[in-house]
């Protein structure tokens, strides 16, 4: 019975910490850390590899890249 209730605690633990938003994530683009709740913000205005538009060919590049692409 007990292994039963620790397999338990350590399965709610577990689907909590996948969608906690203060649980430490990292940015897939950049690896920098972070808590769940920031991440969209981070990808969207902050994190240095986002895709942005180029201002002349409308084209795609990450944003660290963009003084090599002009």
């Amino acid at each position: 019975m007990m292994h039963i209730l620790i397999l338990s605690n350590i399965s709610l633990y577990q689907a909590h910490e996948d969608i906690c938003q203060y649980a430490e994530v990292f940015c897939r683009a950049c690896s920098k850390a972070m808590e769940r709740r920031l991440l969209e913000s981070h990808k969207t205005n902050e994190c240095i590899n986002r895709a942005v538009m180029c201002t002349y060919c409308g084209g795609q590049v990450r944003l660290s890249d963009m003084k090599v692409f002009l």
